[in-house]
């Protein structure tokens, strides 16, 4: 699915590519073109009407790559991870968002986004500077928009991760743990140094932007890439402080099921100390000797029952009174 929006100062207008393509062979204005789950042959047309690099073909028809710039003679790659719906094996996957690759070309007043699946950050950008007035009617500040709108996506990811980590936390210190919640636990590590992955390369590309020098930016919108780039950071830290906050959330786990398992180690040891006389005293009025104390009396069993209750007690009552139980 293709979409194109020609800019021209304050008019926004939906075009059809190619068939309306004399508005931007005019010399006037910039133009997006918005490229959704490209074909061989869609995106062989559109390179030779834009004059693609064929490494950036390339690298639009095999969406298998980590954030990353490269600068061609008249075009710049600009390869980014947004935050997408739904939820496929390899991805992250946090409710219901996961990672995709979205592709960014930038050449003379053109701007050419490819992703192999529907991005919220690329659709509601679209959607907004279809409106006149919205945005600097450049490509560079169109570029800024985009990043920008990427990296917010991830605050979405970051709302999600902050809430199970506060769930399991609860769940954990209210003695509630089972192995669905350890199961979460575990796959929310993950999935964080998935993004942490993610992001590292991404952070490289932005800063990129933020630091070199490009034909199409100005040092007007170098504050602008600066911003994006501290977004990136900040993601980052909240990442490492989640990890950190699952570390510790494990570890708190393990703590209680020490303690928990030492509790209960802790009573049998005293049922074993407190039966193991008991076991020795009817151990030995078991055997069958023909002259033993108590025996003929009819109040032997009365009495040794007796003792066996007292010793027992008294044993129960001095583990007591030590505070060993």
């Amino acid at each position: 699915m293709l979409q194109a929006l020609w800019i021209r100062g304050e008019q926004r207008t939906v075009i059809n590519w190619p068939e309306d393509r004399a508005k931007w062979d005019s010399g006037e204005g910039i133009l997006w073109l918005d490229l959704q789950a490209p074909s061989q042959e869609a995106m062989q047309e559109l390179a030779a009407e834009l004059e693609l690099h064929p490494m950036v073909v390339r690298a639009c028809l095999h969406p298998e790559h980590r954030g990353r710039i490269r600068e061609f003679t008249s075009q710049m790659l600009l390869v980014l991870n947004a935050v997408g719906r739904g939820s496929e094996s390899g991805k992250v996957d946090v409710g219901r968002w996961r990672t995709l690759e979205l592709n960014v070309i930038v050449g003379r007043r053109f701007m050419l986004t490819v992703h192999p699946e529907m991005v919220p950050a690329v659709s509601s950008l679209f959607a907004r500077w279809k409106k006149a007035g919205e945005g600097k009617p450049s490509l560079e500040y169109l570029l800024f928009a985009l990043c920008d709108s990427v990296v917010s996506g991830y605050y979405v990811v970051l709302d999600r991760l902050d809430k199970y980590i506060d769930d399991a936390e609860t769940a954990i210190f209210a003695g509630g743990i089972s192995q669905p919640i350890l199961d979460r636990i575990f796959a929310l590590k993950k999935h964080i140094l998935y993004l942490r992955r993610v992001l590292g390369p991404q952070r490289d590309a932005l800063g990129a932007l933020m630091r070199r020098e490009f034909d199409f930016l100005s040092a007007e919108m170098r504050p602008y890439f600066v911003d994006v780039y501290e977004h990136t950071l900040r993601i980052i830290d909240l990442l490492d402080t989640y990890r950190d906050m699952i570390s510790t959330a494990l570890d708190a786990y393990l703590s209680t099921v020490n303690n928990r398992m030492n509790q209960i180690m802790k009573m049998l040891t005293i049922v074993s100390t407190v039966m193991l006389p008991l076991t020795l005293i009817s151990g030995i009025f078991g055997m069958n000797f023909a002259s033993m104390p108590l025996v003929d009396s009819p109040l032997g069993f009365y009495v040794t029952v007796g003792g066996m209750v007292a010793l027992g007690g008294g044993m129960w009552m001095y583990f007591r009174a030590k505070r060993w139980m």
